[in-house]
């Protein structure tokens, strides 16, 4: 099977790269679609999350028809070259089909188009992270007395696969340093010392 993929893919001249077992990190792209994929299952499953399969299909079907902020399309777009039909989508006008070959011929220069435009993005988007980065968060507004705010759950892999990542809700007290937050939660009322990667605002 390994050598029958590696023939697939150089035919489609993907270059395949393994990643290394149990680092996550050389692998960021496919773990942040997972994260993605985890948290849009994770809204709909039932207590016992027993039903996560059932809901999987509209959850990829959902991502693939978003545009993606990287890319500036949607990933259906740019695989199929077309827009994708939804379900409340309902045909205005009959569209002519064109012959086989003239259809080739336009999915060809689209796919050539939409790959240099998605190119293009990405590069943008790596260097405006890094700028972010750099900047060591900088660009961030500073948090404000008595906004509310959830925390990042940091015992993860003690949590059940679609259990909530964030906690809460807690109000800002006060700013400790540039990166630092004193809050406290609105009902038992304990206060924590947080930093600001652990902090989602409320809107």
């Amino acid at each position: 099977m390994s050598n029958i993929f590696e023939a697939i893919a150089s035919r489609c001249g993907i270059h395949h790269i393994t990643a290394t077992t149990y680092h996550p990190q050389c692998n960021g792209l496919t773990e942040r679609f997972n994260a993605t994929l985890v948290d849009s299952i994770g809204t709909y499953v039932n207590q016992q999350q027993s039903d996560w399969d059932d809901y999987l299909p509209y959850a990829t079907f959902a991502y693939n028809t978003s545009k993606q902020s990287t890319l500036q399309m949607e990933p259906f777009k740019l695989m199929y070259g077309r827009d994708p039909i939804l379900p409340f989508d309902t045909p205005s006008h009959i569209t002519k089909l064109s012959s086989v070959n003239d259809y080739y011929d336009q999915l060809v220069r689209f796919l050539q188009q939409a790959k240099s435009s998605a190119w293009y993005n990405i590069k943008q988007q790596q260097n405006a992270y890094k700028r972010i980065y750099d900047t060591g968060r900088q660009d961030l507004s500073p948090l404000k007395p008595g906004q509310l705010v959830f925390l990042k759950q940091m015992m993860v892999k003690n949590l059940r696969k679609f259990s909530p990542k964030y906690y809460g809700p807690f109000r800002v007290i006060r700013q400790l340093g540039r990166l630092n937050y004193e809050v406290k939660h609105i009902n038992d009322g304990h206060i924590e010392k947080v930093h600001v990667s652990r902090i989602r605002i409320i809107i």
